[in-house]
């Protein structure tokens, strides 16, 4: 979610971000409040650290992914970076159309 909202404000359609900022909100907060869960209510009791120590790994994870996300899209509102043009010039042509083509007909 956060790379197609990245990808959206880099494309110039700043409208559309709500369309996967939505699901990316709901699924941060589920994805840190079950990690929570498991870890004080599941984890802890039953003396299991090496799941305890691994689903607050994931949380850390889940959070500087989104922090960093947050970063770039800040960038890109701000102007500092620069938005993508969908524009043929973006692509690389592929060896096949290098090829001469009157030399394929004969």
């Amino acid at each position: 979610m956060a790379i197609a909202t990245t990808y959206l404000l880099r494309m110039g359609k700043a409208k559309y971000i709500w369309v996967t900022m939505v699901p990316m909100a709901f699924l941060l907060f589920t994805t840190i409040v079950a990690g929570y869960q498991n870890i004080v209510n599941n984890y802890l009791p039953k003396h299991n650290y090496l799941l305890a120590v691994l689903s607050a790994v994931m949380i850390v994870m889940v959070v500087l992914i989104v922090a960093d996300s947050v970063r770039v899209w800040i960038s890109i509102l701000r102007g500092r970076t620069p938005l993508i043009k969908d524009t043929e010039e973006t692509f690389i042509k592929s060896p096949i159309e290098s090829i001469p083509t009157k030399y394929l007909s004969e």
